[in-house]
This record gives structure tokens, C-alpha cells and sequence, in this order.
């Protein structure tokens, strides 16, 4: 499995200080490029987590699944909502299966207004 994004889905989020997908990568791989799109530091340092996946607005970034799961081709797209996460799974014959998964993680407001899950304990 590993990470993939679209170049032409993806804009880098302008408006933000850092992409969402960015802020929430684990291992810090992940960055606004030169060209002001997604850009990875080291593609070998991924864990698969699919953090990313699940925090981009557009839908940019996809989880490539081996042929085992779905096919040749098959690709898992995520993203995280106030109550839920939204898993979509396109299989390489076109079929696609959607799955929703309640919300685990607090949701929090990032700057350009789009949500994104933190595991951040509540602070008072």
C-alpha cells in the first residue's frame, strides 16, 4: 500500500499557513512544494496511516490498495467529518463501496474552514 496524491485534484490548500494533510502527517513527510502543491519529503518513511487521506478537503490523496484487497488499481479515499469518517473504496472493476465509521476524535476548526480530527486532550 502507499499514499498517492492527484496533482491535478490538489491546490495546496493556498489559503492555509500548512496543507491540512500536512499538519496532521505523523511522520512530518509531508509539505507545500515549490509549485504550491503537496510534496513529499521521503515517500519510504510512510506508515500508511492514512491521516492525510483523511484530512484533505478535495479528496486529492488516495490509499493505493494491493491487488489482493481490490484489484489492480483499487484505491481507498477517506475523510474525516464532525460526527463520522467517510471511507470510499474504489475497486478496480469501477464498483465502489462506502463505509461510515462514527467520529472518535474531537473535531476541531482549522483555519480555512475545513475540519480535521485531533487527538489532543481537552484542555480547561
Amino acid at each position: 500500500m502507499s499514499i498517492v496524491w492527484d496533482p491535478r485534484v490538489c491546490t495546496g490548500c493556498p489559503h492555509t499557513p500548512e496543507p491540512p494533510c500536512a499538519r496532521v502527517c505523523p511522520c512530518n513527510l509531508l509539505y507545500r512544494g515549490h509549485d504550491g502543491k503537496l510534496a513529499c519529503r521521503d515517500k519510504t518513511g510512510c506508515w500508511d496511516c492514512a491521516a492525510c487521506v483523511k484530512a484533505c478537503p478535495n479528496e486529492a490523496l488516495y490509499l493505493s490498495l494491493p491487488p489482493v484487497i481490490g484489484g489492480n488499481g483499487a484505491r481507498l479515499y477517506g475523510r474525516a467529518y464532525r460526527d463520522h469518517t467517510a471511507w470510499r473504496i474504489q475497486l478496480s472493476g469501477g464498483k465502489v463501496i462506502e463505509i461510515k465509521r462514527p467520529a472518535l476524535n474531537k473535531i476541531v476548526q482549522s483555519t480555512c474552514g475545513v475540519e480535521s480530527s485531533s487527538n489532543s486532550p481537552k484542555t480547561e
